[in-house]
């Protein structure tokens, strides 16, 4: 029961018990015994009232709370990301032209602190989204919002037309922690109310074309004057969505800049194994292989290139169109090797090929996606029952694993997947489309 009923139940309870005594409708009872329930009735409620925390200490405590909750759960999808093994990939972000210098210092010096990270396929703008989160939250000055990283896609699927009820919904689900008793009632909503939240927005280009005009324009309105975000976009889908209504208002855009041979072989060779020849290293640093320099101006390039040619050479003759296709080949069974994981790499492939059809994964999501009509006529009102005949009947077709959610877990820990709350999601949209169109072909 909520703490605003008992305090309500206890007051009426007082009220009564004051009201009999004082006009005698209940039994006689001692001097003493009367001044006792007088006590009780007075004391009980004013105790619940007094020990109940005000809103301005709620929400600070709950404000507190969420941030160690966030800097856990980021610290350890970055180890997961590898993001800093043995050290970030050394992207430059420019603004207008110039360099950014530090993100996080940049950022904060924005008036409004909004910003726009874009760039194209696998050019690090979720990981710098994340590294800009970690950074906020490691270095929070008092009073500063507390980053929380959501999907865009998610906000259109939610039902929620305004950012401060969808904000708030989120918070609840993806830190139940909040609704301890300490917290109040509506630890989310109060933080989302109060300007205490800073939304990292991913994946506004993933989003249909219509929708991304719709998403800023709910931005701008749900933002205010001082409400700060920040949000991830290829830049032609961001412009589009600028031609369809207008800009977010205010904000800062960003662009990273194409890594250099020279820059991309000095990153290969902090990590590479120093036990083997990576002659091909120098020859990608002197530009000598076209295709493997074009492949590596991008950090999703680069990571593909260090998880596949850890052991041996890649061709040095292979043109970039070859180079790509070879890499998404083989990065899903290359992340497999010589790791503890109860799947082959075939049936590995083969199941995100499945999965790959959709932005967010969750075993309820992709169970409601993929039942046939038929299915959901006959079991829609026994969800569960419609979820668990989807999934058996997708696992004896061998278009998925039995146990889905250990699949996902395994491919979250080796890097494919990444999760924001209960959801999973593709970590690059470059291998996301490669294992759908691979999916596609198979029979």
């Amino acid at each position: 029961m909520k703490r605003r009923t008992v305090v309500a139940i206890a007051a009426l309870v007082a009220l009564a018990a004051l009201g009999a005594l004082i006009i005698g409708t209940v039994d006689p009872v001692p001097g003493a015994a009367q001044a006792l329930i007088a006590v009780v009735a007075l004391g009980v409620p004013l105790a619940i009232l007094l020990l109940r925390p005000g809103a301005p200490v709620a929400a600070r405590d709950a404000k507190a709370a969420l941030r160690e909750l966030v800097r856990a759960q980021w610290r350890l999808e970055a180890r997961t990301r590898a993001l800093d093994d043995p050290r970030p990939i050394p992207v430059e972000w420019h603004a207008h032209g110039r360099p950014v210098g530090d993100p996080v210092a940049w950022f904060r010096a924005l008036r409004p602190r909004r910003l726009i990270i874009t760039g194209g396929a696998g050019t690090g703008k979720t990981t710098l989204a994340v590294q800009l989160l970690l950074g906020l939250v490691e270095t929070a000055a008092e009073g500063e919002p507390v980053p929380v990283m959501l999907s865009l896609a998610d906000w259109l699927s939610s039902g929620h037309q305004d950012l401060t009820g969808w904000l708030a919904d989120r918070v609840a689900a993806y830190y139940p922690g909040l609704r301890a008793p300490q917290f109040g009632d509506d630890a989310p909503g109060l933080l989302a109310r109060g300007g205490h939240l800073l939304p990292v927005l991913d994946g506004l280009d993933e989003l249909p074309a219509a929708a991304r005009a719709e998403v800023v324009r709910r931005l701008n309105s749900g933002l205010g004057e001082e409400g700060q975000v920040i949000v991830t976009s290829r830049r032609t889908a961001y412009d589009e969505a600028v031609s369809r209504g207008r800009g977010l208002t205010g904000a800062a855009v960003i662009a990273p800049q194409a890594l250099t041979p020279q820059v991309a072989a000095d990153y290969l060779r902090s990590c590479l194994p120093g036990d083997g020849s990576h002659d091909w290293v120098e020859a990608l640093r002197a530009r000598a292989s076209p295709g493997l320099a074009a492949v590596a101006e991008t950090p999703l390039g680069l990571w593909l290139i260090r998880t596949v040619h850890a052991e041996r050479a890649p061709d040095p003759s292979a043109t970039e169109p070859e180079l790509w296709q070879h890499l998404l080949d083989r990065v899903v069974p290359a992340l497999m090797a010589g790791r503890r994981v109860r799947w082959t790499p075939e049936a590995a492939t083969r199941w995100l090929g499945t999965l790959a059809s959709h932005q967010d994964v969750s075993r309820w999501r992709v169970a409601a996606r993929l039942a046939t009509p038929a299915e959901r006529r006959l079991l829609s009102p026994a969800a569960g029952l419609l979820r668990v005949l989807v999934l058996s009947r997708l696992a004896a077709a061998g278009r998925l694993p039995l146990r889905l959610l250990p699949f996902l877990e395994d491919m979250h820990r080796l890097g494919v997947l990444r999760a924001i709350g209960p959801l999973y999601q593709f970590r690059h949209e470059r291998l996301r489309a490669h294992l759908r169109s691979s999916g596609q072909e198979r029979p």
